[in-house]
């Protein structure tokens, strides 16, 4: 009699250590599923922080164009002004010639 209940004390725990094992494995195994999720998504980052600095350079660049085209304009503004007070005081100076 003792030895049957050591025979099945030893059975339950063969059978708890069986459980403990499986459920060990399927920690690794959901350890091993999440590292290489991170390790995809640590690729993903990567790639995406690439074409940020590529979106970033040229942004910049047309930042730098956007400027010089607005500088043209203004110059170009400058000059149209100028020319039509030229011609607004030529027609001034014509207009008091004909009149004198």
């Amino acid at each position: 009699q003792i030895l049957e209940h050591q025979r099945n004390v030893l059975d339950q725990q063969d059978e708890d250590a069986d459980q403990l094992y499986l459920a060990t494995q399927r920690i690794k195994n959901v350890g091993l599923m999440i590292r290489d999720e991170l390790t995809e998504q640590d690729k993903l980052l990567d790639t995406l922080g690439a074409e940020e600095d590529i979106a970033i350079g040229k942004l910049s660049k047309e930042k730098g164009r956007l400027g010089k085209l607005v500088e043209l304009n203004k110059n170009n503004i400058s000059f149209c002004c100028v020319l039509l007070l030229i011609v607004g005081l030529f027609v001034l100076i014509f207009f008091l010639l004909g009149v004198l």
